[in-house]
């Protein structure tokens, strides 16, 4: 009966062993993952930390250079146009109103919202191409310094209809 209780007690040590055994294992495994997570997490921020644009480069995004101004009168610029304002609306898949008509030598100012998405503003032949943050309002300025029909597109993917989402700017002379 002695041997029987020796087991029991040996059996009963072992089994409080290998509980032990894998209560470590288990703490170290949670404090491995804990430390991992801190890694992965530092890795994020000094990575966006590096990568961000500052304000330096988004200041000067936008600017454009200017031509110097002459007091002797030229010919190119003997007629200046008016100043023609137009809301325009951007939303899947088109531009409302899809058609502007102005003259040669105006001065065109585009406010246009995004009513959905984020969506782009591309009219290459004037130099203008903006992105238009979901639900924001942007103004753009151009002179329209050619005559002819020029077509202006979303320059940012909207989804399957982005392709045929476009407008036309009719300048007259």
């Amino acid at each position: 009966m002695q041997g029987m209780q020796e087991k029991a007690i040996k059996a009963k040590e072992a089994r409080e062993q290998v509980v032990n055994y894998l209560n470590l294992c288990c703490i170290s495994k949670f404090m491995a993952n804990k430390i991992l997570m801190v890694l992965i997490l530092s890795i994020v921020l000094i990575v966006s930390g590096c990568t961000g644009s500052s304000t330096e480069s988004q200041s000067t995004q936008n600017i454009q250079e200017v031509a110097p101004v002459s007091d002797s009168p030229s010919e190119e610029a003997t007629f200046q146009g008016e100043v023609k304002e137009f809301s325009l609306t951007a939303k899947k898949f088109s531009f409302t109103p899809g058609e502007i008509t102005i003259k040669k030598g105006d001065t065109v100012r585009l406010t246009i919202t995004s009513e959905d998405t984020t969506h782009g503003f591309s009219l290459p032949d004037f130099g203008v191409n903006e992105q238009i943050p979901s639900g924001e309002t942007l103004s753009v300025e151009f002179i329209a310094d050619k005559s002819g029909e020029f077509t202006f597109r979303c320059s940012v993917f909207c989804g399957s209809g982005h392709g045929g989402m476009s407008g036309t700017l009719i300048v007259r002379d």
